[in-house]
């Protein structure tokens, strides 16, 4: 039996130091900290997975493991305040995939439903998400010298890897444990970038650092590294130098978009040029990628009362290094061959069946990555003529040099799913790439938010502020005057405003001092009970300096997309008014919200002066008639 509780850290970085006081972080150990004297059992013969290994002529590190786990929690805790109860529905949500799987493995292996092909197809489909996954990967190799700044085919040799390993095509697998399993998912380098340009899906960034360290620094362009992709599109790579020998580290689901992927040592990164031995067959990056995919250390990171959450992997008090074929520990031999032990690369060569399920449930209805099923980042439009290109680009080498509207409008300004094509003209011919299209918001520089400068009976945004912060595909973010979004969460699971849409209830254009009925389409994290929407609008002339008055607070029904709304009476001023519409989660009502998860967004709308009535035909400007 499984006992341990689940794991709430996020980051699983291994890391020691040379004096051998290793912590490795990344799993909650039930309030202590467990320690293991290597000098009792698990010695190896090479370096340690994930651990500080010693420059090349020293001996090999041994001591002592000081797990610090809790302390790493606690931090996380602090900085992240939703993050344990967002890893604790991922966790609830993996655990039901792998018990309905044993459930239909168990149905499938009873004689009785042999010819029941066609259910038996139906219920694996409905447990696990089926075929083959590919995952788009971009490489970020941030490099300080030219040895770092590592070579287009290792980078390759490492997605060779991964596409053997996880498929179970790695010239080494064997017949040891008959649990070993094709995990079905697939790698590729990014064919186009998050513009939509092609790429090689690498990017190469000189760097005054000599060592990141395992602070995420790496991550950010502007502390010397470089700036994540969109992690709903891709899986992020690093590569350079950490620095301690430290092999890598990866970010379990439920984590900052921001950081969210993988970092790996460029010694450690592929089978060829800087590669070096005992870690030199791309098996770092395989572990690492496993941890990003939701999987634990095979050991549990504790005793024999802790575990991976899976139970075909056997149970084992502490990691094994080198190759320690036979090892028996917790009454049972322990599966050095697993991916996410510590043996050395070439003792490695399998994933589990229940691995697989925990994987995999990651992409299904409801997991956390399954946006990346819809990424088309693998794929590269291929032309044949230059007909077949927009704004008269040529076809050359089969790719259009300009494959989308990137001139002064783009297919997010069409509605109904139009696609920008010539001159900027959306297909439908409602919007031709200017201003005129009243009732659809287009994004102003001047005002910093969606505007519809025509007067009309509505005014939507569209899809101009569908996400928050960097946090999916919002353009132009915070699209709020002064004001800045929360940037932690992960798109379409935590909070974000991604529609607002006014109406004149009288049908007609829109009046001074008329009722007007406002909806604010939003996503809310969990069961919405902890999440906000607070409306305000403006009561001055002037569109850049705000004067704003509350309309209502309003609290979601339940979780995921909702639409709320709300009536008030237009200001008496003829001209752009300004709405807002704040996303929070928890916190106070305030006019510019600077939690974590809030998201702030502002829409624009022309308002018509009032009809004045008359009495006498004097009463009316130019001759006109009082009638």
């Amino acid at each position: 039996m499984k006992l341990k509780a689940p794991s709430l850290a996020l980051a699983a970085l291994c890391v020691a130091t040379l004096s051998a006081s290793i912590g490795v972080l990344g799993h909650e150990h039930h309030g202590h900290d467990h320690h293991h004297d290597h000098d009792h059992h698990h010695h190896h013969e090479g370096g340690i997975r994930g651990l500080a290994v010693p420059d090349k002529g020293q001996g090999h590190v041994h001591g002592g493991r000081n797990c610090k786990a809790m302390d790493v929690l606690e931090r996380l805790k602090l900085k992240d305040p939703k993050l344990s109860k967002r890893m604790e529905i991922i966790e609830k949500h993996a655990d039901k995939k792998v018990k309905e799987w044993k459930e239909w493995k168990k149905w499938k292996a009873d004689p009785k439903n042999k010819d029941k092909i066609r259910k038996d197809d139906l219920f694996s489909h409905r447990v696990l998400v089926s075929g083959v996954i590919t995952i788009p990967v971009v490489v970020h190799v941030v490099y300080n010298t030219d040895s770092e700044n590592i070579s287009d085919e290792q980078i390759q040799t490492q997605i060779d890897v991964l596409n053997k390993d996880f498929r179970r095509m790695n010239s080494d697998a064997d017949s040891t444990w008959s649990q070993a399993a094709d995990a079905e998912i697939e790698f590729c380098l990014a064919a186009l970038d998050p513009d939509n340009n092609p790429t090689n899906g690498i990017t190469r960034t000189s760097t005054s650092v000599t060592a990141f360290g395992t602070n995420d620094a790496m991550k950010f362009t502007s502390q010397g590294g470089k700036d994540a992709w969109p992690a709903s599109d891709y899986l992020n790579m690093w590569v350079g130098d950490i620095g301690g020998g430290i092999l890598g580290y990866a970010q379990f689901p439920g984590g900052n978009a921001a950081t969210d992927g993988v970092v790996v040592g460029y010694q450690y990164f592929g089978t060829i040029g800087t590669a070096s031995a005992p870690f030199d067959l791309g098996r770092t990056m395989t572990h690492e990628v496993g941890h990003w995919l939701n999987l634990r250390h095979i050991w549990g990171d504790g005793n024999c009362n802790a575990d991976d959450f899976l139970s075909d992997t056997p149970l084992s008090d502490a990691p094994n290094y080198g190759c320690a074929l036979n090892h028996v520990s917790c009454s049972s031999t322990d599966m050095v061959q697993n991916y996410m032990d510590y043996s050395d690369d070439a003792c490695m060569n399998l994933f589990t069946e229940e691995q697989k399920v925990r994987m995999r449930a990651l992409f299904d209805v409801g997991g956390f990555r399954e946006s990346l099923l819809s990424s088309t980042k693998c794929e590269l439009f291929e032309c044949t003529s230059d007909e077949q290109c927009d704004d008269g680009d040529p076809c050359t080498d089969n790719v259009c040099s300009n494959s989308n509207c990137f001139t002064t409008f783009n297919t997010a300004q069409c509605d109904d799913g139009d696609v920008c094509t010539s001159n900027d003209v959306c297909s439908s011919g409602i919007c031709a790439g200017v201003p005129d299209c009243p009732g659809k918001a287009l994004y102003d520089p001047e005002y910093e938010a969606p505007t519809c400068h025509l007067e009309a009976s509505t005014c939507e945004s569209g899809t101009l502020l569908d996400g928050r912060s960097s946090l999916g595909p919002e353009a132009n973010a915070p699209n709020a005057d002064n004001c800045n979004d929360g940037g932690s969460g992960t798109y379409h699971s935590d909070e974000s405003c991604d529609k607002i849409q006014i109406t004149s209830l009288s049908g007609s254009n829109f009046v001074e001092g008329e009722t007007v009925q406002a909806e604010v389409t939003v996503w809310a994290w969990n069961d919405g009970s902890a999440d906000t929407l607070d409306l305000y609008y403006s009561t001055s002339q002037d569109p850049n300096n705000p004067s704003w008055v509350p309309i209502t607070s309003m609290t979601p029904s339940g979780g995921g997309m909702q639409t709320l709304s709300a009536q008030y009476v237009l200001p008496n001023f003829a001209g752009l008014h300004r709405l807002r519409a704040i996303f929070r989660y928890q916190g106070s009502a305030a006019e510019c919200a600077t939690g974590l998860y809030d998201d702030i967004d502002d829409l624009l709308f022309m308002v018509a002066a009032a009809a004045t009535e008359c009495i006498f035909d004097a009463d009316c400007d130019n001759g006109l008639y009082c009638d």
